[in-house]
């Protein structure tokens, strides 16, 4: 049986699964996402080597920052990877032999709990509070070409007097520097009100 391969690529960490033709992830893996693309691609890799399914139909990629869906390429993570121009689509089809889609992993995440709804709504807005702050717009199960692009981490919001991007001020990089702990280990409830205000 053909199955699909996914590699998410989030700032902190990569997972990569292989799922059946019912859309049942089959198994998984993960590591700490480097920062130098070169070591990027031997994690990956190596992930590739270690899961027992190798005939693959399709890959799909989630990952950080704005793409170029036609080139396959991340044009640019603020700050986190910096893997500018990274050919993500070229490099992971030559590591798992199948063709691949790029899009955002925030754009795809959303998409995929608006279609757990099983069209309950029309219009769904999706906000996710990770490394950074993203989001997505979804109507009729399907992500809104009109927002596509959009970056609403990277909105201008005014904080103690200065403008920073919103998830310069309540992301989990944030939170982290803030608090300097994990979002899953914060339970000052002072802390979450703070978080909670500025999101």
């Amino acid at each position: 049986m053909a199955m699909i391969i996914t590699v998410d690529i989030g700032g902190t960490k990569t997972l990569v699964a292989v799922f059946d033709e019912t859309m049942k992830i089959v198994e998984s893996t993960k590591f700490k996402t480097p920062t130098d693309y070169s070591d990027f691609l031997t994690k990956l890799t190596n992930s590739a080597s270690s899961l027992s399914t190798h005939n693959f139909r399709f890959g799909s990629i989630g990952t950080r920052g704005i793409i170029d869906r036609e080139k396959g390429e991340m044009v640019q993570d603020s700050g986190v990877l910096n893997w500018n121009d990274a050919p993500l689509v070229a490099d992971c089809e030559a590591i798992f032999g199948c063709k691949f889609s790029i899009e955002n992993d925030s754009k795809l995440a959303g998409l995929s709990e608006a279609r757990m709804l099983n069209g309950t709504y029309k219009k769904i807005v999706y906000v996710t509070i990770s490394t950074g702050i993203g989001s997505a717009y979804i109507v009729d199960g399907q992500l809104d070409q009109n927002t596509i692009n959009s970056e609403v981490g990277k909105w201008a919001i005014e904080s103690n007097g200065r403008i920073k991007t919103w998830e310069e001020t309540a992301s989990g990089s944030w939170i982290k520097e803030a608090f300097d702990k994990l979002a899953s280990e914060l339970d000052d409830p002072e802390a979450w009100s703070e978080i909670s205000r500025r999101l």
